[in-house]
């Protein structure tokens, strides 16, 4: 049979964290992730988004979550929002209403201090940089807030001094 979407999900993370599976393998899971998208929950979105950024497979799943993301904005949890922003910023799908609408939700008290966070800075980043007249002081004030976590992951993943 056919994997719900829970399952889907979970197999996409899996591979997708382990680093393992051919193309052949992705753009099947690919392409049942966009058949799937409407039944996803918003949170398995954000993680299915964040793993086909992680792995640069375009922007197609992007383009058809988009609109359920905007219709439950308010079901995501701050660390999703960062990774949803991080992972259109990946892909090269940069749209300042989405962009907007999803950054009027995030609370800079939650943003702070939590690892769950670091890749917004990258985020704002890239959109300060390809969208410079969305609120640059906005989006520079944002980066601040996660600036912190996105420098001790940057220092957890590089090599040890010789």
């Amino acid at each position: 049979g056919s994997l719900d979407v829970r399952d889907l999900a979970s197999v996409v993370l899996a591979y997708s964290l382990a680093h393992a599976g051919s193309a052949e393998l992705f753009a099947v899971l690919h392409k049942a992730s966009i058949d799937s998208c409407r039944h996803f929950t918003v949170e398995q979105i954000a993680s299915v988004g964040w793993c086909f950024a992680t792995i640069r497979l375009g922007a197609s799943f992007f383009k058809e979550a988009q609109f359920d993301l905007l219709e439950r904005v308010n079901q995501l949890t701050i660390p999703a929002i960062c990774d949803v922003l991080w992972s259109y910023t990946a892909v090269r799908h940069r749209d300042p209403h989405f962009f907007k609408t999803l950054l009027s939700v995030l609370v800079p008290s939650r943003v702070i201090g939590d690892a769950r966070c670091a890749l917004l800075c990258p985020a704002l980043l890239d959109i300060r940089a390809h969208l410079p007249e969305m609120d640059p002081e906005g989006l520079a004030r944002y980066a601040e807030y996660a600036r912190g976590e996105f420098r001790r992951l940057q220092m957890a993943a590089a090599p040890p001094a010789a």
